[in-house]
């Protein structure tokens, strides 16, 4: 491999160097590393409520529909004594669109249906603001880094004149 040992060489002064005891880090640097942490905590609870809040609200919203337009309920369905329904009303939607071989509406499948679409609701209320705040603190982490660099730079610069 082209420069093999000056790679090695590199890569032991990273590992060396990550791999630094906390108590050898300057306090001005941990400073920055605990404002960074701090606005990650609370960015990451104010996104995770909101979050997890909306897309709540998508998968109970069938259900409460379901409870306000209940007088709605007869004009969708002829309910005789003599008769049940085959379909359920009209109002009561499945939380997200989907496409399945059989009719979602008829009675015996929607609860199926319906289920497996809470669980996916809830894999996403849980994922989504995972993921959005691995990346977020990740950024946020990287930019409390570079003010550290920023900081040393200005020392090596005072020193230097």
């Amino acid at each position: 491999m082209w420069r093999e040992k000056e790679w090695k060489r590199l890569i032991r002064i990273v590992e060396n160097n990550f791999n630094r005891p906390a108590n050898r880090i300057k306090k001005e640097d941990r400073l920055i590393m605990e404002e960074s942490v701090r606005l990650n905590r609370y960015v990451g609870l104010v996104w995770t409520l909101l979050v997890s809040s909306m897309l709540a609200s998508f998968t109970v919203r069938p259900v409460i529909e379901s409870f306000l337009l209940t007088p709605s309920l007869a004009r969708d369905v002829d309910f005789n004594t003599t008769t049940k329904p085959q379909r359920l009303p009209s109002m009561w939607d499945i939380p997200y669109r989907t496409w399945t071989p059989f009719d979602n509406m008829s009675i015996i499948p929607y609860g199926f249906v319906y289920f497996l679409h809470v669980f996916v609701a809830s894999l996403q209320i849980f994922l989504v603001p995972t993921y959005d705040m691995f990346f977020i603190a990740l950024v946020n982490y990287t930019c409390g880094q570079f003010r550290i660099l920023q900081r040393e730079l200005r020392i090596i610069r005072e020193d230097s004149k």
